[in-house]
């Protein structure tokens, strides 16, 4: 039997994305030199966080709006590189997510 997504259980796997996210900035970070952009082996794991909050902003929160706000911001991220996104537009698309969650998910 499936359990319905509650406020709390989608306020968990959107802070858990957000948590996935800065990962990947500090392993970016903590690199010799500091990189540009994320690393390569981290690539997917960014996707599918951000798609995850896509998903959850767009089925369970019932805002298009904010889905569509963290879809684009991601969208301005990959478009038109050839490499993974760079260190800052994944700051920015955070930035994004941080904002729709306590707009829409409040403690």
């Amino acid at each position: 039997m499936r359990q319905p997504w509650t406020l709390e259980r989608i306020r968990t796997a959107v802070v858990g994305a957000e948590q996935q996210l800065e990962q990947v900035l500090s392993v970016s970070a903590l690199q010799d030199p500091p990189r540009k952009t994320i690393p390569e082996a981290s690539y997917q794991a960014v996707h599918d966080a951000v798609v995850s909050l896509v998903t959850l902003f767009r089925d369970h929160v019932l805002d298009a709006a904010a889905a569509t706000l963290i879809a684009r911001a991601y969208a301005k991220c990959v478009a038109g590189t050839i490499t993974s996104p760079n260190v800052a537009c994944l700051r920015q698309v955070l930035d994004v997510v941080r904002m729709v969650r306590e707009r829409h998910l409040p403690a």
